[in-house]
């Protein structure tokens, strides 16, 4: 029986990109996935474990700064992989998490960023992968 796979959070709306994000991460991620702020809100609140999350800042309920706010909220020092096409006031919170353009993206160099990205957070924090 091979170790279950890190559970990420995936918070997005663009539903033929959530499918791009699943297969791309397939082999090293399980994404739990949801399409809005108030469904990301009860999951984290839920205490569930999660290795990262990565968020859309414009979704239907919430845009921007205020969707990435609400998240650091609650995210309890989980790992944030900012996914966005278009909102660069965003930039200013990048303590903690890293900012990947969706028209940016390297598909094939895509789950080794990812991996790289938790790897480091983790690091920083003096905790194990």
């Amino acid at each position: 029986m091979s170790a279950a796979l890190p559970l990420l959070l995936f918070v997005e709306d663009d539903l033929p990109f959530v499918r791009l994000v699943v297969q791309a991460l397939a082999d090293v991620y399980a994404l739990e996935s949801v399409t809005s702020l108030r469904q990301a809100l009860t999951r984290l609140r839920e205490a569930r474990y999660y290795a990262g999350i990565l968020l859309d800042v414009n979704l239907p309920d919430s845009r921007g700064l205020s969707t990435l706010l609400a998240v650091l909220r609650h995210a309890r020092g989980i790992p944030l992989l900012v996914l966005t096409g278009e909102d660069s006031t965003v930039m200013e919170y990048a303590a903690d998490y890293i900012i990947l353009a969706k028209p940016d993206i390297n598909w094939t160099t895509f789950p080794a960023q990812v991996q790289a990205f938790l790897t480091a957070y983790a690091a920083s924090r003096g905790q194990d992968d």
